[in-house]
């Protein structure tokens, strides 16, 4: 079982920003999965938050729905919402 964000050590994280940097952006995650990407980047927000902001707000990241309604994020999106991109 994986630790949660919190759990990690301050060289873990290191390494997971590493790792996530080095994906293109255009990979798409679930609502979970963005949520840990966007812990890794320094922004705290739950999954649970980012489906309350998806409906009330347009201040959150962008966002896509797929096939069958499920929500996915470009991490590119995630990165510019985080603020790390360098453009």
């Amino acid at each position: 079982m994986s630790k949660k964000t919190s759990q990690l050590s301050l060289m873990e994280i290191g390494k997971l920003h590493a790792d996530l940097s080095a994906l293109p952006d255009d990979i798409q995650l679930d609502p979970s999965k963005a949520s840990e990407a966007l812990r890794v980047m320094g922004v705290r927000i739950a999954r649970q938050t980012l489906a309350k902001i998806r409906c009330a707000s347009s201040n959150g990241p962008a966002f896509r729905k797929v096939a069958n309604g499920r929500v996915v994020y470009r991490l590119g999106d995630l990165r510019r919402f985080a603020g790390m991109d360098a453009s």
